[in-house]
């Protein structure tokens, strides 16, 4: 049987579905900033501070900070659970990996609703 470090107590088919709709947010936002810099392909501070502090922004802004965040998470699980068997240095790499991401998350919001 195998152990897990850190684990999350769910199956590969909710690792991939996570996976997919974090895709699909993060390639959303690519898109949306695309498309500002396509249409304001040299931006002032007034229109690019009043693009992002728009609401809808900013709650798109916060998604994909999570979702980068749960897509980080799944794919980084992976990798150490796959390639680091010995288990306090795969425990201490998952860790390490949850306080960046939980610190990457609180300074997104802070930034942006602070």
């Amino acid at each position: 049987m195998v152990t897990r470090a850190i684990s999350h107590s769910h199956s590969g088919l909710k690792d991939f579905k996570i996976q997919r709709f974090t895709a699909l947010v993060l390639a959303i936002f690519t898109f949306v900033m695309t498309g500002f810099f396509i249409v304001h392909p040299h931006p002032v501070f007034a229109e690019w501070a009043e693009f992002m502090l728009h609401p809808a922004m900013r709650i798109l802004i916060v998604l994909t900070a999570w979702s980068l965040v749960a897509h980080a998470w799944v794919g980084m699980w992976t990798i150490a659970t796959d390639y680091i068997k010995h288990y306090k240095i795969r425990t201490a790499f998952l860790v390490a990996l949850v306080m960046i991401l939980a610190v990457e998350s609180i300074w997104i919001i802070v930034i942006l609703w602070g």
